[in-house]
Formats: C-alpha cells, structure tokens, sequence
C-alpha cells in the first residue's frame, strides 16, 4: 500500500493540524489467522518520533492535495448545514423565507477618467470598482 521513502500527511483527528510523516518501515506480519502489514513512521525532523500509522490518531492521505480536498469538502459541507440551520430558523422565528440573491462576478474594470494619449500623461486618474479614485504615476515602460 505504501512504499519505504514515501511521504504521507496526517490529518489528526483531535489537532487542526496536517503533519507530514516518512515511511521508514514496512513490517508483515503472518501468523495461522493470515497476514497483516504494518508502517513505521518518521514524524519531525530535529527530534524525530517514530511510531506505526495504527498509533496516529488521524487520518493518513497519500498527498497534500488529497488531504486538501477532503478537508475543503469537509468544511464546506459544515459552512453549508450552518447556513441551512439559519435559514430554517429565520422562518421559524420571524416567518419570513431567505431572500435569493444573485451573484454578481465583480470585475476589476477600472476607468480612466482623462482621454490624453497615454504617452502624454505622468499621471492617470483610475475609478477603481468600489469607487476609489486613485492617482497613478504610470512608469516609463508604459509611456
């Protein structure tokens, strides 16, 4: 299942925490019931602590992005049974659906209040989206 040198992260179960772990070891075991594998890891780097996969409280992926994923899934699950709680509860307590919104992509347009050529100007007026005026001083690779 696992290969001697691989890297493994560990998402403890009682931490928020993600540690990356060293395989060291693959020990079978076969005994009259069958066979069992066993690994040996490698936590830490200045004061190392090996310990088998069964000791570690947490569950192992075999890559960062793995365990990113399941955790995003996690999370955004939990982020969404709250917002469904809340909903139900506005109409129970207040009687009143949750108003659907549409979602705007916001764009980063940004217009340039004076129409000289750039070449001309040091300096640009920029309305940023939010309505921010700012001043730019425009560098001389774009002149």
């Amino acid at each position: 299942m696992y290969e001697v040198g691989q890297v493994l992260y560990v998402v403890f179960n009682k931490e928020n925490k993600i540690v990356p772990v060293l395989v060291v070891e693959e020990i079978t075991k076969k005994t009259l019931s069958g066979s069992e594998t066993m690994y040996r890891v490698k936590l830490g780097d200045a004061n190392p602590t090996i310990a088998t996969l069964q000791e570690i409280n947490g569950e192992v992926f075999e890559s960062a992005e793995d365990a990113k994923r399941v955790l995003i899934n996690r999370l955004t699950a939990g982020v969404n049974r709250l917002i469904d709680a809340a909903k139900k509860r506005a109409v129970e307590w207040y009687g009143q659906q949750p108003q659907q919104r549409q979602e705007t992509i916001h764009q980063p347009v940004v217009a340039i209040e004076e129409e000289r050529p750039v070449q001309q100007q040091e300096r640009v007026r920029v309305t940023m989206p939010d309505g921010t005026v700012a001043n730019v001083v425009m560098p001389n690779e774009f002149r």
